[in-house]
Protein backbone atom coordinates (compact mmCIF):
# COMPACT_ATOMS: atom_id res chain seq x y z
CA UNK A 1 0.00 0.00 0.00
CA UNK A 2 2.86 2.40 0.78
CA UNK A 3 4.39 1.95 -2.65
CA UNK A 4 1.02 2.40 -4.32
CA UNK A 5 0.12 5.57 -2.41
CA UNK A 6 3.49 7.33 -2.41
CA UNK A 7 5.21 6.07 -5.55
CA UNK A 8 5.06 8.76 -8.21
CA UNK A 9 7.59 7.35 -10.70
CA UNK A 10 9.15 4.09 -11.78
CA UNK A 11 12.31 3.34 -13.70
CA UNK A 12 11.84 1.22 -16.83
CA UNK A 13 15.06 -0.34 -18.10
CA UNK A 14 14.99 -1.71 -21.61
CA UNK A 15 17.69 -3.82 -23.23
CA UNK A 16 17.45 -3.57 -26.99
CA UNK A 17 19.03 -5.46 -29.87
CA UNK A 18 19.56 -2.16 -31.67
CA UNK A 19 21.57 0.77 -30.35
CA UNK A 20 19.57 3.09 -28.13
CA UNK A 21 20.70 6.35 -29.74
CA UNK A 22 17.51 6.40 -31.83
CA UNK A 23 15.21 5.91 -28.83
CA UNK A 24 13.10 9.04 -28.43
CA UNK A 25 9.91 9.32 -26.46
CA UNK A 26 8.10 12.22 -24.80
CA UNK A 27 7.00 9.78 -22.10
CA UNK A 28 9.29 10.17 -19.14
CA UNK A 29 12.90 11.21 -18.78
CA UNK A 30 15.95 9.24 -19.91
CA UNK A 31 18.07 8.78 -16.77
CA UNK A 32 20.63 6.32 -18.10
CA UNK A 33 21.76 5.08 -21.47
CA UNK A 34 24.41 2.79 -22.91
CA UNK A 35 24.83 1.21 -26.32
CA UNK A 36 22.00 -1.33 -25.94
CA UNK A 37 20.35 -0.36 -22.64
CA UNK A 38 18.21 2.60 -21.69
CA UNK A 39 16.65 3.65 -18.38
CA UNK A 40 13.59 5.87 -18.41
CA UNK A 41 11.96 7.43 -15.36
CA UNK A 42 8.25 7.49 -16.02
CA UNK A 43 5.14 8.47 -14.13
CA UNK A 44 3.63 5.50 -12.30
CA UNK A 45 0.44 5.42 -14.36
CA UNK A 46 -0.48 2.22 -16.21
CA UNK A 47 -1.36 4.11 -19.42
CA UNK A 48 2.03 5.87 -19.52
CA UNK A 49 3.91 2.61 -18.98
CA UNK A 50 1.78 0.90 -21.62
CA UNK A 51 2.46 3.66 -24.16
CA UNK A 52 6.20 3.55 -23.49
CA UNK A 53 6.33 -0.22 -23.95
CA UNK A 54 4.18 -0.02 -27.08
CA UNK A 55 6.63 2.51 -28.57
CA UNK A 56 9.60 0.32 -27.65
CA UNK A 57 8.11 -2.85 -29.17
CA UNK A 58 6.95 -1.05 -32.29
CA UNK A 59 10.35 0.52 -33.07
CA UNK A 60 12.92 -1.84 -31.54
CA UNK A 61 13.68 -5.46 -30.78
CA UNK A 62 13.32 -5.62 -27.01
CA UNK A 63 15.50 -8.27 -25.38
CA UNK A 64 14.70 -7.56 -21.73
CA UNK A 65 12.53 -5.28 -19.58
CA UNK A 66 13.09 -4.41 -15.93
CA UNK A 67 10.68 -2.25 -13.95
CA UNK A 68 12.34 -0.80 -10.85
CA UNK A 69 10.57 0.88 -7.97
CA UNK A 70 12.38 3.32 -5.70
CA UNK A 71 13.79 1.83 -2.51
CA UNK A 72 11.66 1.86 0.65
CA UNK A 73 13.90 4.63 2.06
CA UNK A 74 12.64 7.00 -0.65
CA UNK A 75 9.03 6.05 0.03
CA UNK A 76 9.45 6.61 3.77
CA UNK A 77 11.11 9.95 3.05
CA UNK A 78 8.15 10.93 0.84
CA UNK A 79 5.75 10.05 3.67
CA UNK A 80 7.61 12.28 6.14
CA UNK A 81 7.87 15.14 3.63
CA UNK A 82 4.13 14.96 3.00
CA UNK A 83 3.38 15.09 6.73
CA UNK A 84 5.47 18.26 7.06
CA UNK A 85 3.37 20.12 4.50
Amino acid sequence: ILRKNFLKNKIIELVLEEVTSGFQTPLGKIVGQSKHSIKIEIENIPKAIEQLLFYAFEHFTVIDITIVEPPMEEIISAIYQEKRL
